[in-house]
């Protein structure tokens, strides 16, 4: 998405589909209650999802502010700092990333440039920003998204039960797709990451039931 990392992509579907799977599979436990027990727990894991979404989208919203604000904290520093302290304060914030990639010599220089780009540049009060919007409503929209498939076996299928086991399956086969796609950005074995993610997924479903959630 254009607003969002593919991680945020990534880690919001994986969200949404734990929570929606949580309800589904709980709903297969307590339907000998009843038979209007699977749809009522499938409207309850839309509204779950919808809710969460909202919630994680103004989370989004408030990190995105947070990391801007740091930037310009750091800014700030530096600019207050002499040269030494700043180019201190810089390779403090740097150093873990790029020690691997150069040498000192070339971080130095690198650090150096990156005094003088901060020395021009104005230090603005951090607001929400247009983008910061955009990015906490994509995210509040995966997460949503994601508990759908599961309500379309109940529009199709008639019995109840039959639904609710093509709803777990259809959801139970989207964690595997996500960690297929998940591996695409990782540079790892797709099929193997999408069975693990699977699995993973499946274990912390269980915890979240286990523990009540």
């Amino acid at each position: 998405m254009k607003y969002i990392e593919p991680s945020d992509v990534l880690g919001e579907s994986l969200f949404g589909l734990i929570m929606v799977l949580t309800f589904t599979l709980g709903a297969g436990i307590a339907l000998g209650e009843g038979e209007e027990t699977a749809g009522t727990l499938l409207i309850a894991a839309l509204g779950c999802n919808l809710a969460w979404g909202i919630i994680d989208g103004t989370m989004y919203v408030m990190n995105a502010m947070f990391t801007r604000g740091r930037t310009a904290r750091i800014f700030a520093e530096v600019k207050r700092a002499g040269e030494p302290a700043a180019l201190a304060t810089i390779a403090r914030e740097l150093d873990s990333t790029l020690a691997d990639l150069m040498t000192d010599e070339e971080r130095s220089r690198l650090y150096r440039s990156i005094l003088d780009v901060v020395v021009r540049t104005p230090i603005s009060r951090t607001r929400i920003e247009r983008a910061d919007i955009y990015g906490g409503l994509a995210c509040a929209t995966l997460v949503f998204l994601t508990a759908l498939p599961a309500a379309v076996p109940f529009m199709l299928i008639g019995n109840p039960q039959l639904a609710l086991r093509v709803s777990n399956g259809i959801l139970i086969a989207m964690l595997f797709g996500l960690g297929y796609q998940w591996a695409r950005h990782t540079n790892a074995n797709r099929w193997g990451t999408g069975v693990a993610l699977m699995f993973v997924g499946l274990a912390l479903v269980g915890a979240a039931m286990a523990l009540g959630g």
